[in-house]
């Protein structure tokens, strides 16, 4: 059986950012018959990164977080202080957790198709896009990328920064240093 080649959706990126587009879409009925393809080129099985972020209750994420703090802890030579965070929760979400949990939700949608495979190029044609892979060549009328364009990025306006903000987790105490 050939591989389909042309969809109405192809998201490049199955990150955090992909992956939440694509689960949004396979929820609402207007991407019901529509075709959506998901490309990266990794498997996303590895725990390769982990996601923090504060919130108040359980949240969205309840289900795959894998660490919480409840205190932050502020120190220096001249100054040590732990604070406590209600209402508000310090969580960490593994990747690994995150890819696993989402691709869950994904595979027994019939419309959507997930390829492991190196974006090569992407040319905008104006009412059809072609993404070339190392692998096939695909087209939609729609793309997404949450992908990252280095040349692009060394291309930007730069803006300075007059403070920085460091810090750090300590896992084993469960507290954030700033």
């Amino acid at each position: 059986m050939e591989k389909e080649t042309n969809f109405d959706y192809i998201i490049i990126g199955a990150g955090a950012a992909g992956l939440m587009l694509a689960s949004a879409m396979v929820k609402d009925d207007f991407f019901l018959n529509k075709s959506i393809l998901l490309l990266d080129k990794d498997a996303k099985i590895a725990n390769d990164r982990t996601w923090c972020f504060w919130e108040k209750g359980k949240g969205e994420f309840k289900s795959i977080v894998s660490k919480t703090w409840n205190n932050i802890y502020f120190g220096s030579t001249e100054f040590s202080q732990d604070y406590a965070i209600a209402p508000y929760q310090y969580k960490m979400v593994r990747g690994a957790d995150f890819y696993r949990a989402y691709f869950d939700r994904l595979k027994d949608k019939p419309n959507i198709s997930f390829r492991q495979e190196q974006v090569i190029s992407v040319k905008d044609e104006g009412s059809i896009v072609t993404i070339t892979t190392d692998h096939s060549s695909y087209s939609a009328s729609k793309v997404f990328t949450s992908s990252f364009d280095y040349k692009m990025a060394t291309h930007q306006k730069k803006i300075s920064c007059t403070t920085t903000a460091f810090f750090r987790m300590d896992h084993k105490n469960r507290k954030t240093y700033f």
